[in-house]
Formats: C-alpha cells, structure tokens, sequence
C-alpha cells in the first residue's frame, strides 16, 4: 500500500471553480464600477446643465440623472448600515478599514438598482404609442338558428 495522500484533487478543483468564480466577480464588478463611475460624471454635468442629454434613440433627463446619483448615495448609506447590523445581530467581526470600499460598493449597487428596480414611465408610454394599430376582423357571420325538417320544406325552397 502507498501511504501517499491523493484524494487532494477534488478539494483542489473546488478550490480552483471557487478562485475562478471570485475572479470573475471581482472583474464584473470593476467595469460595473467604472461604467457607473462614468455615467455618474454624465449624471452630474446633466443636473448641472438642468438639460436633457440625448444621443440616438436614447435620451437621459434631469430626473433620471437624479434618481442615478440618489440611488447611489442611498445604497452607500444602506450597505454600511447593512452590514453593521449583520455584526450586531451575528456577532461577525468587521473591519471597518474597508469603509471606503464598503462605500463604493454601495454606491455601485445603489445607482445600478436603482435603474433596475424603478419603472421607466417615459418608455412605456412611448412603447404603447409606438405598437401599429391592430388589423380589425369583421364581425363574425352569425349562421341561422338550427330548425327542424318540416314536411312543407320543398315548397319554401322554390
């Protein structure tokens, strides 16, 4: 018998699919970060202006532009708040070195669901004005009520 250990492979492979995934979320996060980052210079130069900024088919109006920096300072006060009540409630240490990431992170999450959670009123309008008018059937031919043969038929029909 060998007294090597090699059932290491799947605890390695685990511990590969699991460095893979945080990789991969560290990297989502890093261009969600920097797109929000721009769209917040974007969001502040609108405001500034008190103009609504349109390119193509889209358009970003004041009010837009404030939900985007409301929500991310609303999600850089809720996600700090978050996780000090998980301390307390857990009793999990923190290390409230990493506020300023804990910030940006709610910050991040705060302008992006923003966006995603509230209903975009000016585009539903504009979607239901833009469907074509639908093709009207004509109304349906109403056969005649069923009657019963009568022995004088012959007759009505000439």
């Amino acid at each position: 018998m060998s007294s090597n250990n090699n059932d290491d492979g799947a605890a390695m492979g685990f511990a590969l699919i699991f460095a893979l995934l945080a990789f991969l979320g560290m990297f989502i996060f890093a261009v969600l970060a920097f797109v929000v980052c721009i769209l917040t210079m974007l969001s502040l130069v609108i405001v500034m202006l008190n103009k609504p900024l349109t390119f193509g088919k889209g358009c970003i109006t004041v009010k837009d532009a404030r939900n985007f920096i409301l929500g991310g300072i609303l999600g850089a006060a809720i996600l700090p708040a978050f996780i000090a009540f998980c301390s307390a409630i857990f009793g999990i240490s923190v290390n409230w070195d990493y506020l300023p990431q804990i910030l940006g992170a709610g910050y991040v999450a705060g302008s992006i669901g923003v966006d995603i959670l509230l209903p975009d009123d000016e585009s539903g309008n504009a979607a239901a004005t833009n469907i074509p008018p639908q093709m009207q059937l004509p109304p349906p031919s109403r056969p005649e009520p069923f009657k019963f043969a009568s022995w004088d038929d012959e007759e009505k029909r000439r």
